[in-house]
This record gives C-alpha cells, structure tokens and sequence, in this order.
C-alpha cells in the first residue's frame, strides 16, 4: 500500500482507488483503528500520502483480490 502511495505520489497520480484485504490496515488508515505505536511513523507517513493522492482506501475479501495477487506476481516474476 505505502509503495502504491508513493508511486502515485512521484507519477502525479491522483483520485485512485487502493483495495486490501487487510481491514487492520484499512481501518487504522482511515483512523478507525489504533495504530500500534511501532508503526506509528510510517502510519502516518502512509495517511499523509492518502491525502496528497486523494485515494480512496478500499477493504476487499481475500476471495476478491485474486486478480490483483495474480497481477503482482506477474509482474514480479514470482
């Protein structure tokens, strides 16, 4: 998630749409959640990139992100 942040940070990428299957992730993003506080740099490091980006921070189901899992790993070369 932080990578996608930055990536669409240096390309000008802006109103995107980001999924994960992790609603702890998710939640401590959107400040429903608190965040472990050996994580609390790069929390917010992450939120202030949301905000920069104008993304949206979207939970999925595991089930839902096998295409974004195949996608990855195809790019990768895993």
């Amino acid at each position: 998630m932080f990578e996608a942040l930055r990536y669409s940070k240096r390309d000008g990428l802006e109103d995107i749409l980001l999924e994960s299957d992790s609603l702890r992730l998710v939640k401590c993003l959107r400040n429903s959640w608190k965040v472990p506080w050996e994580r609390i740099v790069p929390m917010e490091e992450c939120r202030g990139l949301v905000v920069i980006t104008k993304a949206k921070i979207q939970h999925t189901l595991r089930d839902g992100n096998n295409l974004a899992d195949f996608t990855v790993n195809r790019v990768i070369g895993s």
